[in-house]
């Protein structure tokens, strides 16, 4: 087990921690460096409680965003439908502008509102809103099969927003 011992210990005497090289799913090698802990034992512990995190693929280490997933999600799309579906699918995507740049792991409630009030302002159909939700979600369902994303938002967004849809058809 690789703990090591800080020589400036934190205000609350915390000064170990550990460091582990690990690849990912597709064979890049990743540095992890722990925060610090009060004894040594408990860092040993969330050694390895962070190794079989990497071991079960439940470490998110990509860093792409929602446009570039997009972008090959096209890519791969555009070989099974007609090209009428990609330029739709397209201009559904403009809809989701201001997460673009977003990365995928870093989307949170935060930007979740931000696009819901965007989306709000310009009084679109329920029918066309949950169009774009479903667009979102199928980003955000194809990032996590093919980049190991963070699943946790998925299951959240898609429960807020059906709940606020679901409100807005039965209170018209």
């Amino acid at each position: 087990m690789a703990v090591y011992k800080s020589k400036t210990p934190t205000k609350d005497g915390r000064q170990y921690f550990f460091r582990i090289k690990y690849k990912d799913i597709f064979g890049n090698i990743h540095d992890y460096s722990s925060q610090k802990f009060k004894t040594s034992k408990e860092a040993k512990n969330e050694e390895a409680l962070y190794r079989i995190k990497v071991a079960n693929n439940e470490t998110c280490t990509t860093s792409i965003t929602f446009f570039q997933v997009f972008n090959e999600y096209i890519l791969e799309l555009s070989k099974n439908v007609k090209p009428q579906t990609i330029i739709r699918n397209k201009y559904l995507f403009e809809q989701l502008k201001p997460i673009h740049n977003i990365k995928i792991n870093d989307f949170n409630l935060n930007n979740l509102k931000q696009l819901q009030y965007e989306l709000e302002k310009k009084n679109y159909s329920i029918d066309y809103l949950n169009k774009i939700i479903e667009t979102l979600r199928r980003l955000i369902v194809y990032s996590n099969k093919y980049y190991n994303t963070n699943a946790k938002m998925l299951n959240f967004i898609m429960y807020t927003l059906k709940c606020k849809l679901m409100k807005e058809i039965f209170t018209g």
